[in-house]
């Protein structure tokens, strides 16, 4: 029969918490207490010391674990032999321990002589030493002169071929495996490279296991087993989704004291990414924190440990998104304002700095204002095109449409008035609608595809809509009423409000986009007109006449709480609610000329900021709600210029002799 022994690698003090590997309670037991002993101790003349020696072993039998034999010392342990030899020594110092109590300890003080030895322990079914090895531990150690040197020997986990094949064995770092032959046959084993060469009947080989790992053997009677050092098992991954960044707590067993523990640092492996070391928060031998790297995606958490890799099941890591932008289209230099969540808490959370583009075109460094793990904001860096906005951080990508800005506006070049487009600095102005009869007072569609507009051409004012490139123009309104002469459509695309005669009155009406559903909002009896909703579609400002001049007016998007912004003598007019649903630009009369003014949205604090003798009217907020776009004819005739919100830094967009009005900038 081959017996198949382990001796662990001794570090005397790791030893002494011991094991209770049956559930038993440890029972010390002195070396007088158990019988017979046998040897004496040994005195010379180069001085004496002494070796304490603690022996402790798990409860008896085996047990089966998952298809996997987890051995235990086999039961039967009748007497254990303990052999000192070594320097000054001329023959071993033999002591025998019969009947130890199995999960208990045995202790034991011999005096010896200075030097080197080599102490030898055997446990055997039999007594006084004799029988079948059981068990087998050997240590080096010195004695030195009026000292005692301790020592503690587990007797650990051992396997013997009792009618079983050990298709596995669990061992420790350090851990030495002992091939006895007790068979009338040569064997030879082969482990992880080493061989045993010849082992003669009655002979032994052992293989001392120092790093963690699994390594077969081969030999007969048998061939493929093998021995699985420290098994690295991972328990649990704490919580079960997180973000990239995000610290998760992983618990398990023989991770290692320390993530260098084996003699390379450890890894940690989440959806295919490695985490790098400033990744790691704590590692213990049972559990390990550490922070989600970039690149992760959903799928297993693994550790590996040396040569040992050991999985748990799935994280779900939570992608990066965009819920919204704000405004959603832009030009260079305006700020964007991106919602989501799982950005980072900083730009370069994840260890390399997280990037936006804008139509492929990546902001600089300096266009980022601020970066949180849900908001970023950052201006349309110069010669970024329309297309989608792209936030990569963290190995992953978010992906929302962004558009460049346009404007909107009417012009009576051709001797009528008809639709065109621009860009925010004045170029690329394209006609958009032909025909002989008046198109003014467009408004665009939140997404930027369509363009609603009001036209006599049919006869009467009725409201009428658009492809933004001017093609698929249908007629809205079909009641021949007329009036229609301002109109904007919802922010969140599903309404238009306008300008409706009723009855001799205009009123301020709304339907749905597609013209179906047209409800009147307001029947004060006199002009209510100019409506333009607030950013969130629930309220809409607008003009009345009904306290004797024109005045703006806020009310609900169902027409209920109609309440009185403004209250002077002389004439307001053309309210635009800002992106941010803060303040609405107008235009008065109240200086003696138009001029644009800028309040709160409940009527506050209203400003005068253009301050010019010339007429200013009809203003629109930009898309970042930094600038407005409006009409002036400080140039001479009526011409579309911008400004800074404050009204600084006015820009002229169109130069030409025909009049250029209502424009609408589309955010």
């Amino acid at each position: 029969m081959v017996r198949f022994l382990l001796i662990p690698c001794l570090v005397a003090l790791l030893f002494l918490s011991g094991c209770s590997g049956g559930g038993g309670s440890l029972v010390s037991q002195s070396a007088s207490s158990l019988s017979p002993s046998s040897g004496q101790d040994e005195q010379s003349a180069v001085g004496s010391g002494a070796m304490r020696i603690t022996l402790k072993w798990s409860e008896a039998g085996l047990s089966k674990t998952g298809g996997k034999i987890r051995p235990k010392i086999p039961g039967g342990t009748n007497s254990i032999r303990l052999a000192i030899s070594g320097e000054n020594l001329n023959s071993p110092v033999v002591r025998f321990y019969n009947n130890p109590q199995a999960g208990g300890t045995i202790s034991d003080t011999i005096s010896l002589p200075a030097g080197n030895k080599t102490a030898e322990v055997t446990a055997v079914d039999g007594t006084d030493g004799q029988g079948n090895i059981l068990a087998h531990r050997k240590t080096s150690f010195s004695v030195v002169v009026g000292q005692t040197t301790t020592i503690a020997l587990n007797l650990g986990v051992t396997i013997t071929n009792n009618g079983f094949v050990p298709q596995h064995m669990e061992l420790l770092p350090g851990d030495t495996v002992l091939w006895i032959n007790d068979t009338g046959n040569s064997q030879s084993f082969t482990i992880d490279g080493a061989s045993s060469g010849t082992i003669l009947p009655g002979g032994s080989w052992s293989h001392t296991f120092a790093a963690a790992g699994i390594f077969s053997y081969q030999g007969t009677p048998f061939p493929g087993d093998m021995a699985v050092l420290a098994p690295v098992q991972v328990f649990s991954v704490n919580p079960g989704s997180a973000s990239i960044g995000d610290p998760v707590t992983i618990t398990g067993k023989n991770f290692g004291a320390t993530r260098n523990a084996f003699g390379t640092n450890g890894n940690v492996i989440i959806g295919g990414a490695t985490a790098q070391d400033a990744n790691y928060v704590s590692w213990s031998d049972t559990q390990i924190v550490v922070k989600v790297p970039g690149g992760a995606t959903t799928g297993p958490v693994s550790v590996s440990v040396g040569p040992q890799t050991a999985s748990a099941g799935n994280l779900t890591i939570l992608p990066i998104l965009i819920t919204s932008l704000n405004p959603q289209r832009g030009n260079a230099g305006d700020p964007v304002t991106i919602t989501g969540g799982h950005f980072g808490a900083t730009r370069n959370a994840f260890g390399s700095n997280g990037n936006v583009t804008f139509g492929g075109v990546q902001a600089m460094d300096a266009d980022f204002i601020s970066w949180t793990d849900a908001q970023i904001v950052v201006n349309v860096p110069a010669g970024a095109p329309s297309g989608n906005v792209v936030v990569s951080t963290g190995g992953q990508m978010a992906t929302r449409p962004f558009g460049k800005a346009r404007i909107a506006f009417a012009s009576n070049g051709d001797g009528d008035y008809e639709i065109f487009v621009m860009d925010v600095d004045g170029s690329n102005q394209t006609q958009l609608t032909f025909n002989g009869s008046w198109d003014r007072y467009p408004s665009w569609s939140p997404d930027g595809s369509k363009i609603a507009f009001a036209s006599n051409r049919d006869g009467t004012w009725e409201v009428y809509s658009m492809n933004a490139d001017g093609s698929n123009q249908t007629r809205l309104t079909v009641n021949g009423l007329g009036a229609y002469w301002s109109l904007a459509w919802s922010p969140d695309g599903t309404r238009i409000t306008f300008q409706q005669n009723i009855s001799g009155n205009e009123d301020v009406s709304v339907m749905n986009a597609d013209g179906s559903n047209q409800t009147r909002l307001t029947t004060a009896g006199s002009l209510d007109a100019y409506p333009s909703w607030s950013p969130d579609s629930s309220k809409i400002a607008f003009v009345s006449q009904r306290d004797g001049n024109w005045e703006i007016y806020s009310m609900n998007a169902d027409g209920s709480s109609q309440t009185r912004l403004t209250n002077v003598a002389l004439n307001d007019a053309w309210p635009s609610w800002s992106p941010d649903g803060m303040k609405i630009i107008f235009y008065s009369f109240r200086d003696g000329n138009p001029e644009v003014y800028v309040m709160d949205a409940n009527g506050g604090n209203q400003t005068n900021v253009t301050n010019n003798a010339a007429s200013d009217t009809s203003p629109s907020w930009s898309a970042g709600g930094t600038k407005f776009v409006f009409v002036s004819n400080r140039y001479g005739g009526n011409e579309i210029c911008v400004s800074n919100s404050d009204g600084s830094s006015v820009v002229r967009l169109t130069n030409n002799i025909s009049d250029d009005v209502d424009p609408s900038w589309f955010r």
